[in-house]
């Protein structure tokens, strides 16, 4: 990721590096989660301008707090797997 000296002072590396995984590659052995928000009066997948809504994710338990907040439980499910290196290009 090449970042800009804009974005460098807005998000500082030490902020970056243990919220969003980048930096000095502390993270790398940390797995990575795939997120899906499913309705459950339909089963289907939140859907945005026709694509699933899909987060990758470091911390499965922030990134799910994250995507239900605001939320009705009552009618969403956040689903979570693991993306397993080599098979998926990671």
């Amino acid at each position: 990721m090449q970042m800009t000296a804009e974005f460098r002072q807005e998000f500082p590396q030490e902020v970056m590096r243990g919220r969003y995984g980048l930096g000095d590659g502390a993270d790398a052995a940390r797995p990575v989660w795939r997120l899906h928000l499913v309705s459950r009066g339909t089963g289907e997948v939140l859907r945005l301008n026709g694509l699933p809504l899909v987060v990758f994710a470091r911390d499965a338990v922030a990134a799910v707090a994250s995507l239900m907040e605001a939320r009705d439980p009552a009618e969403w499910r956040a689903e979570v797997s693991r993306v397993l290196p080599g098979r998926e290009g990671l």
